[in-house]
């Protein structure tokens, strides 16, 4: 499990009192000079996810996991970069943030990541241990990947069963 890798995420959940900041469900920013690298627009799903007049925003930037940051100065940098990308205006109230970390959000897959998980799936396999899902099998997967996965181990569950 050691030469498993991995990228944490911190997640800003943010409030801005000003109605439909945007008309997208999300954004990607690739480029360097976004501390950021998608932005997702709630709101523009349900508007039950913020108050009349309010628009819903999340902010996800990747992280090194382990490594300290200040809250503070990568909030005024999120909020620059919001303000550069036209999404956010100077005149903006801010009326939330919510800073949720993700210690273990994307897998990474590198040169050494099939043959550990090999090695780990062998290990529990002959222990008799089911590992699903996007850590259980150490991969990147979607929602619906993982409730078919999370079908097939049920499955495999009731096949092992003795009332099967």
């Amino acid at each position: 499990s050691r030469r498993l890798k991995w990228v944490s995420v911190l997640c800003i959940n943010m409030g801005v009192a000003r109605p439909k900041i945007s008309e997208k469900s999300w954004i990607y920013f690739p480029e360097k000079e976004f501390p950021f690298y998608r932005v997702g627009f709630p709101m523009n799903f349900t508007s039950h996810v913020a108050p009349r007049g309010h628009s819903s925003m999340y902010i996800e930037i990747s992280m090194k996991p382990g490594v300290s940051f200040s809250k503070k100065d990568l909030l005024n940098k999120t909020i620059k970069g919001l303000r550069t990308a036209g999404i956010l205006k100077s005149s903006d109230k801010i009326s939330l943030v919510q800073m949720l970390p993700i210690d273990y959000a994307y897998v990474v897959y590198d040169a050494k990541r099939s043959r550990a998980v090999n090695e780990i799936m062998r290990f529990l396999t002959k222990n008799k241990i089911i590992s699903t899902g996007r850590y259980g099998g150490w991969k990147y997967s979607f929602m619906e990947e993982a409730l078919l996965d999370g079908k097939k181990a049920a499955e495999r569950l009731r096949m092992a069963s003795p009332h099967g």
